[in-house]
């Protein structure tokens, strides 16, 4: 029996046509080098990620508790907005 994986290889191997814009599953790439698998579990001392360029960019300079209640904010209101239409509509529509 043949598994979603298998036809999924097919398609990428030729055997079946494959979109030339769609990327080849992940499972049939080949593994990372051990050059690369090597920097990724020792990334060296001057190795740095700082987001702080990102944030600056969108403008984004609030705590993160203060992001997440807003955001938390922002679904309810939608929550009580989309409950709120329903009720209507079912009033309306009641027969």
């Amino acid at each position: 029996m043949l598994r979603y994986s298998d036809i999924a290889c097919m398609i990428t191997h030729k055997r079946v046509p494959w979109p030339p814009s769609a990327p080849p599953p992940l499972h049939c790439l080949r593994p990372p080098s051990p050059f690369v698998l090597n920097m990724l579990r020792h990334p060296g001392a001057d190795c740095s990620l700082d987001l702080t360029t990102v944030l600056v960019f969108f403008g984004i300079s609030l705590t993160f508790w203060k992001t997440l209640v807003i955001l938390l904010g922002y679904l309810g209101v939608m929550h009580l907005l989309t409950y709120g239409g329903f009720v209507l509509l079912g009033a309306k529509e009641q027969r």
